[in-house]
């Protein structure tokens, strides 16, 4: 079983470093945590999105600070900014391509996965528990 979770890392890891090359920002993967967690104060956006499959099913959450969320959002360079609705959007959407693209990676092992609708949450002091006997594994970047 741990070979197959080593497994699932990487194509999480490398899924994401291309997710973000693509839109020009190279990310250096730090590890894995035991918990999501921000620094005191850091107001942050996360994209929510569910996956099941035979072999398995879980989560996939993509969280950043809003400050990151500001600089990757298509209208950055736009003098309002984005706007904490679109910040979500923008969440929901990287969290669906993210998983989209661990998904064909994992069809390459034969393993078949169904996708869920992202959802979002944007603030202050976000913290999504563990809900499964499983720990939960946050891949730092």
């Amino acid at each position: 079983m741990k070979h197959i979770d080593e497994q699932f890392e990487n194509i999480v890891v490398q899924s994401t470093c291309q997710l973000f090359e693509a839109e020009g920002f190279a990310l250096k993967h730090k590890g894995s945590t035991g918990q999501l967690t921000f620094p005191a104060g850091t107001r942050a956006v996360a994209g929510l999105l569910g996956f099941a499959g035979t072999e398995m099913r879980g989560t996939v959450v993509l969280a950043s600070p809003l400050s990151f969320a500001e600089l990757a959002h298509p209208a950055a360079n736009e003098n309002a900014g984005p706007s904490e609705a679109s910040l979500r959007d923008w969440a929901g959407e990287a969290t669906n391509m993210l998983l989209g693209r661990i998904k064909n990676q994992l069809l390459r092992h034969t393993v078949e996965i169904y996708m869920a609708t992202p959802n979002t949450v944007c603030g202050d002091n976000i913290c999504i528990p563990s809900l499964r006997e499983h720990p939960t594994d946050w891949q730092v970047f």
